[in-house]
């Protein structure tokens, strides 16, 4: 329970409440019983540790790579990222310990997006030695603004909801139209999923 929570897609949760509770419950049932909701707990923390390592030397290779760009009279190119890295975090889980299916992911990560969560995963390798990432898209949430006539709206969504919305970019719109069948099989997803 506590697992599906804090990855469920649930953007709101307190980690220092749930250690709090960890700690009534360890008190009350004993250590033995709450051994994977501790490496649960840990899990969190040490992720909210890692990101904030990744980001920090990502600060200085991007605003290098900013200022290149700029000079080069590229500046449009950073308006077409479609996910800017400082807005990925990610959580690291131990496995084993968490109720997901490690094995199954119901979606491929669309091409747009693949060169950033490559990065990423690089950047964790070189701050983990001798780990390597296994994404789970389908896990977690998204913190996403859309603009429309009326203005720009803030929303919090499943990743697979945010993918299907990024195809919405006019660089996809052919016509002004998209086909349920090129969203399936650019997500490597049945037409039926989509809908």
């Amino acid at each position: 329970m506590l697992g599906e929570k804090l990855v469920g897609g649930k953007p709101y949760y307190n980690i220092d409440e749930e250690i709090k509770n960890l700690e009534l419950l360890k008190a009350k049932f004993g250590d033995n019983y709450l051994q994977n909701c501790q490496i649960i707990v840990k899990d969190i923390k040490d992720s909210k540790r890692i990101n904030v390592n990744i980001h920090k030397s990502y600060d200085k290779e991007f605003q290098n790579e900013i200022e290149n760009m700029m000079k080069k009279g590229q500046s449009h190119e950073i308006e077409k990222m479609f996910l800017k890295f400082d807005k990925l975090n990610s959580s690291f889980l131990s496995k084993g310990y968490w109720p997901i299916n490690y094995d199954y992911e119901p979606f491929k990560i669309p091409q747009h997006f693949q060169a950033i969560f490559d990065y990423y995963a690089s950047k964790y390798s070189m701050t983990k030695a001798m780990r390597k990432m296994i994404w789970h898209h389908s896990l977690g949430w998204v913190d996403l603004d859309l603009e429309f006539d009326n203005g720009s709206f803030n929303f919090k969504c499943l990743p697979t909801h945010a993918i299907l919305i990024s195809y919405f970019d006019e660089r996809f719109l052919k016509n002004g139209e998209i086909h349920i069948d090129f969203l399936a099989n650019e997500m490597g997803m049945q037409a039926n999923m989509v809908r």
